[in-house]
């Protein structure tokens, strides 16, 4: 199945995105996969002599392959996204996502639809050579780097249904149940500040509220925080 990522930068060839902009980039992207599941010969397949394939008592014919079932990944990641940095270091990412994934079941012909979309939206700054004072070992010291401050918001809602298909009275039916899926919302912000050309110190919030779509089950909500420090060996 095809999949691309197109990216385009043109709007930087014009003035005044120029003067405003250190870069403007807007991109869309698809992926896809499909896959077969125990794939295997029907042993109860014959053919007489004319080439016609033998019958089940239900007078159906039997296949020659047996296929349990199929499955169908697809997505649009991004659907849209902009992504952009203003000449004074601030920038500012937007972006949709959209996503499905159809299960196929030919043992109890059940088809599993779970679809999601998620909607991102980012800021950032650069301060460059921001000075620290401290003082070590009773000794002042100064230190010079730049502390990138990033900030983004998302919220993702997806939704599991089973679509069943079954013959009643000749007529084929189909049933839609809700299985599961769920509403997130989640907050990450992060400060990284460069002590050196080697070492980091990063402050980091995350937090993430979810609210499910059915009833047995409760809303929850997590909260990660801390500060690490990334040392980075080598030039």
């Amino acid at each position: 199945l095809p999949n691309w990522r197109l990216t385009y930068k043109g709007f930087m060839k014009m003035k005044w995105f120029k003067n405003n902009f250190s870069n403007f980039i807007i991109s869309h992207g698809y992926t896809s996969s499909y896959t077969l599941g125990n794939y295997s010969n029907n042993i109860q397949y014959k053919e007489n002599a004319f080439g016609i394939p033998n019958k089940d008592s239900n007078d159906n014919y039997f296949s020659k392959n047996v296929i349990s079932n199929l499955t169908l990944n697809d997505g649009f990641s991004p659907l849209i996204k902009v992504d952009f940095r203003l000449k004074n270091s601030m920038s500012f990412r937007g972006e949709i996502k959209k996503d499905r994934a159809l299960s196929l079941n030919f043992n109890n012909y059940t088809l599993s639809d779970v679809r999601g979309t998620e909607y991102i939206f980012g800021l950032g700054y650069r301060l460059k050579n921001l000075k620290i004072r401290t003082r070590l070992g009773g000794r002042r010291k100064t230190m010079k780097g730049d502390l990138n401050m990033k900030a983004d918001v998302s919220y993702r809602q997806n939704i599991s249904v089973i679509r069943t298909m079954g013959i009643v009275e000749n007529e084929i039916t189909a049933t839609n149940q809700i299985t599961g899926g769920q509403d997130v919302f989640s907050l990450k912000l992060s400060a990284d500040y460069n002590l050196n050309k080697n070492l980091i110190a990063t402050f980091y919030y995350d937090q993430a509220a979810s609210k499910f779509a059915i009833s047995t089950s409760f809303p929850r909500q997590s909260i990660n925080t801390g500060i690490s420090i990334t040392y980075n060996i080598g030039n």
